[in-house]
């Protein structure tokens, strides 16, 4: 049995970060909205327990969710968070294309927004593409020093460049060492 490889760990645990990450901005926009839509309860004991089904990725409601961001750019096509969290949302079920489109498409618009960049940069180690990364992760962190997506996507791009086990084509097909 083959030993596993820093990078193909490091690369599960970004996969695993990532996720957690989209699923917690769809369940708290989905509880905003159901706080905004229900009722107030005085009964508190009927509220659910969180467990592990609950924190678990499902890719359904990930593509629910974009589902729900697409109705709301319908709307207002100029709705930024809706921009930001479908992107990362296509990012989570593999559409990476689609991803850094939505989030360009995010930072051509609001070019100071940090997040914004931070999750492009995200997107662009998930694909291989870490001096894009760098590029933007350095880019949110002048925009917010305290962006801590960010500072992390920068010390992992870094790492991967530095790294002899880097590889030297990213899924999109570009040479990560010509540029």
């Amino acid at each position: 049995m083959r030993k596993p490889s820093w990078t193909s760990t490091t690369t599960l645990l970004v996969h695993v970060a990532l996720l957690t990450w989209t699923w917690m901005a769809l369940e708290s926009r989905i509880n905003a909205r159901k706080v905004q839509s229900e009722p107030i309860s005085s009964n508190a004991a009927s509220e659910r327990e969180p467990n592990d089904e609950q924190d678990r990725f499902n890719h359904n409601e990930v593509a629910e969710g974009i589902e729900q961001f697409n109705r709301e750019l319908n709307l207002n096509p100029r709705n930024l968070e809706s921009l930001i969290d479908r992107g990362w949302s296509y990012s989570q079920i593999g559409k990476y294309k689609e991803a850094v489109a939505d989030l360009t498409l995010a930072i051509q618009s609001s070019p100071r927004n940090s997040e914004a960049r931070s999750k492009r940069a995200w997107v662009y180690i998930t694909v291989g593409q870490f001096r894009e990364a760098l590029r933007d992760a350095n880019t949110a962190i002048s925009l917010d020093k305290h962006n801590s997506d960010a500072l992390d996507a920068r010390y992992y791009a870094i790492a991967q460049l530095r790294s002899p086990d880097a590889p030297t084509n990213d899924a999109f097909g570009h040479d990560n060492h010509s540029r």
